[in-house]
């Protein structure tokens, strides 16, 4: 990962870095000095790479705890540690039996559920990457503190970074602007691929890199003109880029793909109201997609410029047994809108109203 990619041409205006300038950095960086030294054969303290962490019959290079499968699998439920955990209001070993609904909710009240973004007060998912912004393109010269620059950044589909040019950086704000509102304590930053990743900004209080693709970051919430976390990603491999950023409380590490939504929310959610508004959450407003190819599904890195999948809408509707008022994007042409009622009618709960 120590060989530059291919170098993207700077916008008008933009000079291009010369070797000398990138030679200064590279003397510069305690980072990539530590890569150049394990390029060279020296080896510290911990792996760089998974490949040197990972067992041979391990997939996951021994750094997730296993969890046992559900042999008859989960209807109306979540699978943990061998057993179903059932969604409100279904029950049995399988969770396949469906009882009534909750009786202290109103049959006559509704909520809308807010849209993602990094500046929300309502955290949705525990996996706090998905409320991230976009990457914006930063320099890693000297002296130059440049918010945001005009160079280029060369993304996916999905708006993982595929490559990074010389002396760019790359990075994606969280927990911005909360009021110093969310929990402080030690989140646990995840990512895939071969790079360096760093956590900024006044919230953070400490980093301890503990593993390849695992960073522990004490968080303490600020109210300043720089709160929040800024994760930033100086080096990615393009043969094997920084990507899937995830960001957890420590305690939701073994947990948070299993069950997405904030135990909080939920608590929320399950009060007084039998059903959820999605428009916010499905971006509809300003969402342009006409073809169903087109929508945003779980591979997407971030769910704030194109709404939540609608995968994940249904599920938070099938976890509190709540009825489901969708909106349809303007633009959709009929094969969009057909797909959208076959996904609904073959997930959602057949106790719940659409």
């Amino acid at each position: 990962g120590l060989s530059e990619p291919p170098s993207q041409a700077p916008a008008a205006g933009e000079s291009d870095p010369d070797a000398a300038a990138v030679a200064r950095v590279v003397a510069s960086s305690p980072k990539l000095r530590a890569l150049a030294g394990y390029a060279e054969g020296r080896r510290g303290a911990l792996p760089f790479v998974l490949a040197e962490v990972r067992p041979g019959n391990q997939s996951d290079g021994g750094l997730a705890c296993s969890t046992a499968t559900c042999r008859a699998g989960c209807q109306w439920g979540t699978c943990w540690e061998g057993s179903c955990r059932c969604f409100e209001g279904a029950s049995g070993p399988r969770c396949e039996v469906l009882g009534k609904r909750p009786c202290h909710r109103s049959r006559r009240l509704g909520i809308n559920v807010a849209g993602v973004a990094d500046w929300s007060t309502q955290l949705l998912f525990v996996d706090h990457a998905r409320a991230a912004r976009g990457f914006v393109s930063q320099s890693m010269a000297g002296g130059d503190y440049t918010w945001e620059n005009a160079w280029p950044l060369n993304l996916s589909a999905a708006g993982e970074l595929a490559a990074l040019a010389p002396l760019q950086a790359a990075g994606t704000m969280l927990l911005r602007d909360l009021g110093g509102h969310y929990e402080p304590g030690t989140y646990v930053v995840l990512y895939d691929g071969d790079g360096i990743v760093v956590p900024m900004m006044d919230d953070v209080q400490a980093v301890r890199r503990t593993a390849p693709g695992r960073l522990e970051v004490d968080l303490k919430p600020t109210t300043g003109l720089n709160n929040g976390l800024f994760l930033r990603i100086e080096r990615t491999n393009p043969l094997n880029p920084v990507r899937r950023l995830r960001v957890t409380r420590l305690e939701h590490e073994a947990s948070f793909e299993s069950f997405p939504f904030h135990p909080r929310a939920l608590a929320r959610l399950g009060g007084l109201f039998s059903s959820i508004r999605a428009m916010d959450l499905l971006n509809t407003n300003n969402n342009l997609q006409r073809r169903w190819s087109e929508r945003v599904t779980r591979a997407n890195r971030t769910f704030t410029q194109q709404g939540v999948p609608l995968e994940d809408v249904v599920l938070l509707a099938n976890t509190q047994a709540m009825d489901l008022w969708l909106t349809v994007p303007v633009a959709a042409n009929d094969d969009y809108v057909l797909a959208m009622a076959r996904l609904v009618k073959s997930t959602l709960r057949p106790d719940l109203n659409v």
